[in-house]
């Protein structure tokens, strides 16, 4: 669990929203990592970032 420090509408493109979440240092290095995004009990699909 992370805390989210954004969440709306992305500014430059019409219809896209977007997450911004805070990541803790620990995580510094992690590679490739599964992200799951819930709100209110659903959870979207699974999505892959790198964490460098």
């Amino acid at each position: 669990s992370v805390p989210v420090l954004y969440a709306g509408p992305q500014p430059n493109y019409a219809g896209l929203d977007q997450v911004n979440v805070g990541l803790s240092l620990s995580l510094r290095g992690a590679g490739e990592s599964n992200v799951v995004l819930t709100v209110d009990g659903k959870s979207s699909n699974t999505v892959t970032i790198n964490i460098k």
